[in-house]
């Protein structure tokens, strides 16, 4: 984003002048700035295709929703033209308040998790009554069966980056399957990307605001949270290696149950088929990703190629996917579900 773009938006924003401007680091999609003026720190945002003016949107209608119901999200400011984005032939902008708090990539505690749960559970009990039906959608998000097909199309394109992936491949689309809802399921308001570092923290290791409303929707709750313990409880290489922690599951179902709305048995039960589903799903994006190279972030520093990086996602899905299978029998217990099923 040139200089002069920047000011054209401060006008449009009408936000004063910058004292103080940097880059905020480890977004995915998004370029983001940090910005300081006499009326205080803002967040500048250009969006990043497939996101356009409608996501723009959206997420100022379930903002304003949260912040009238005491819920922490980010105010979304108006143009002058009282429009929560500004759009031009370069691209679609949009300002926010910058909320305290810190980010953070995981979570190294149950108290943590409980406390995740505590203001997810909140946060699906504010929004299942607002009155707004999202204009944007992201195509193929939480549509695994899309995705597979979208994977198939998009390797027969090129042969020769599909080969050394071809066992990838065909495993997705062996597994997908098995794993898909067989009815369907409650559609309420959704959050769709509960990740750990959508969440801001506080210095006592407790949530204290929740950002990026890009993929508000109408979903399902299994779904919903199944992605947000894979994050929550997906720990990444380490000592140990790749886990799914258990001591966090427990926590933060228990904290969510604590402040969420009632849900249906059916729709607990789904929840023990949507957790290895969502590691096959994030997946299968960044397989397609892999050939695609227009989605995810990368890191030169460590990779020598988007598709690269993107592979070694994948594969971590994958360890993930078999550890979750392997722990069926602790989640049925957590969920309390083994005289169900």
């Amino acid at each position: 984003m040139n200089p002069e773009r920047l000011k054209h938006i401060f006008d449009r924003f009408r936000l004063g002048e910058p004292l103080q401007l940097e880059l905020a680091r480890g977004g995915k999609i998004h370029e983001t700035f940090l910005a300081r003026t006499s009326r205080g720190w803002f967040v500048i945002q250009e969006l990043k295709p497939p996101f356009n003016h409608l996501t723009a949107l959206d997420a100022y209608a379930v903002t304003a929703h949260l912040i009238g119901a005491g819920f922490p999200a980010p105010e979304i400011f108006l143009t002058d033209r009282r429009e929560p984005f500004y759009s031009d032939a370069s691209g679609v902008y949009r300002v926010m308040r910058r909320m305290p708090g810190h980010v953070r990539e995981t979570l190294t505690s149950p108290s943590m998790a409980f406390e995740a749960g505590i203001m997810t559970g909140r946060l699906h009990s504010v929004l299942k009554d607002i009155d707004y039906v999202p204009q944007f959608h992201l195509e193929g998000f939480h549509d695994p069966a899309f995705l597979v097909q979208k994977l198939l199309d998009t390797a027969r394109k090129d042969p020769p980056k599909a080969t050394p992936v071809a066992g990838f491949i065909e495993r997705f689309r062996q597994e997908v399957p098995k794993y898909l809802p067989s009815k369907e399921l409650p559609k309420r308001p959704i959050h769709g990307d509960l990740k750990v570092s959508n969440f801001l923290w506080d210095q006592e290791g407790r949530p204290c605001a929740l950002l990026d409303f890009d993929t508000f929707m109408l979903g399902a709750y299994p779904v919903e949270m199944a992605d947000a313990f894979r994050s929550w409880c997906g720990k990444k290489d380490g000592p140990e290696g790749r886990r799914f922690d258990q001591s966090l599951f427990d926590a933060a179902w228990r904290g969510y149950r604590e402040t969420a709305p009632s849900w249906t048995r059916e729709e607990t039960a789904a929840l023990l088929h949507a957790l290895p589903l969502i590691f096959l799903e994030l997946g299968v994006r960044y397989l397609i990703d892999y050939f695609e190279e227009t989605f995810f972030s990368w890191d030169p520093s460590r990779y020598s190629s988007r598709s690269e990086h993107n592979l070694h996602r994948m594969t971590r899905q994958w360890a993930l996917f078999d550890e979750i299978l392997s722990k069926r029998t602790v989640l049925e217990e957590v969920l309390n579900l083994r005289r169900a099923l």
